[in-house]
């Protein structure tokens, strides 16, 4: 989400401009929308597991990850002023709310290494 923020402006997109701008801020959007599935999948879940840290703690850690998908979806519809980004960015956060749900499908229910 701040990669977004810091990066829409630095690259110069203007919101009311051309469709050259709209289509390259989807495009950002879209690409920061897939780099959290992968960050909440790839990087975070694993080191929470590695850690013995407990379930509910890596739920939370995942399904943050992909909520905020859902603040990049309505960036993507107010950025192109398209119906469908929001739809194609919306997509990509319930593809990995799932594969969140389905990495945890395998932790331990009371696994902690504080208790």
């Amino acid at each position: 989400m701040t990669v977004a923020g810091a990066a829409l402006p630095i690259i110069g997109v203007d919101f009311a401009g051309s469709t050259e701008s709209k289509v390259t801020a989807f495009v950002v959007l879209t690409v920061v929308a897939v780099m959290d599935v992968g960050l909440a999948r790839y990087v975070t879940l694993p080191s929470l597991r590695r850690r013995g840290v407990d379930r509910v703690n890596g739920e939370t850690a995942g399904f943050s990850h992909i909520d905020s998908i859902g603040i990049v979806a309505i960036l993507a519809g107010v950025a192109t002023d398209l119906p469908e980004a929001p739809l194609v960015v919306g997509g990509i956060g319930v593809y990995g709310w799932t594969v969140v749900r389905r990495y945890l499908e395998g932790w331990p229910e009371g696994t902690s290494a504080h208790a």
